[in-house]
């Protein structure tokens, strides 16, 4: 009995180092990001799109918090991909393991909170937004954001061209 305690309190111990290791390391990546946004928005949107696709768990992740910070509407045919991704998350503090897809998905419900708060609303969802995004479904979950996404867009084109 002795011996699972003393396991068990050495395997959190390293899983605390190791979050607090991630979250530190994340937040380099993300500040960096972040400033690079801010000098050279073109390029770094591309940067953006390869780390969401293909980078580490931390990139992928860091990238999602620029994406939503910087509300980078640029990139949201990429999140939206992202939705499927089963790379597993970095852990950071008490948050648990899941996966990059299940920020993406986050990312775009706080996009639409924003943005088109209306839309949430007539939809009339049946469960709570939180059981939404974190169901498992992910193409489910994909497909509705992605509906969400061309109805907003059709929403902006009449006031882009009425602003020319």
């Amino acid at each position: 009995m002795k011996l699972l305690i003393l396991i068990a309190l050495l395997f959190s111990s390293v899983v605390v180092y190791a979050s607090h290791e991630n979250e530190g390391e994340m937040n380099k990546i993300r500040a960096d990001l972040v400033t690079r946004l801010d000098e050279n928005r073109t390029n770094t949107i591309a940067v953006l799109r390869q780390k969401i696709q293909t980078g580490s768990p931390l990139e992928k992740d860091a990238a999602l918090f620029v994406v939503e910070e910087k509300l980078v509407l640029e990139l949201v045919p990429c999140v939206l991909v992202a939705i499927s991704d089963r790379t597993q998350a970095p852990m950071y503090h008490d948050t648990g393991w899941t996966y990059i897809g299940r920020h993406a998905g986050w990312v775009i419900l706080k996009f639409i909170r924003k943005l088109d708060r209306d839309w949430l609303q007539e939809q009339k969802f049946k469960r709570s937004l939180m059981a939404i995004c974190n169901d498992d479904d992910r193409e489910a979950l994909k497909s509705l954001w992605t509906k969400w996404w061309k109805q907003y867009q059709e929403k902006q084109e009449p006031q882009q061209i009425g602003a020319r």
